[in-house]
C-alpha cells in the first residue's frame, strides 16, 4: 500500500475538527499547523489498520453477494 494520501481540503477540514476537539474535551488550545502535524500522523500510524478493516467488510459483502448468486443459480437447475 501506498503512502495515504489526504488532500488539502481534508486535512484543514480534519486539523479543524482536531483542534474543536481538544479545546471542548481537553481544554488545550491546539494551533493550525500542530493539529495538520498530528492529522498527518495519525493517518499513517492509524490509517493501514483502517485501511485493512475496510478491505475485510468489503470481502465479507462480496461474499454474501457471491453466496447469494448461487444459491439463485442453484434454484435455476433443473432436476429430473
Amino acid at each position: 500500500m501506498d503512502k495515504i494520501e489526504i488532500s488539502r481540503q481534508e486535512k484543514t477540514e480534519l486539523a479543524q475538527k482536531l483542534q474543536q476537539y481538544c479545546e471542548d474535551e481537553l481544554d488545550i488550545d491546539v494551533g493550525q499547523f500542530d493539529a495538520e502535524f498530528i492529522v498527518d500522523h495519525l493517518a499513517q500510524s492509524l490509517g493501514k489498520v483502517i485501511y485493512n478493516q475496510a478491505l475485510e467488510d468489503v470481502q465479507k459483502v462480496i461474499d454474501k453477494k457471491f453466496m447469494d448468486i448461487n444459491d439463485e443459480i442453484y434454484q435455476l437447475e433443473k432436476f429430473d
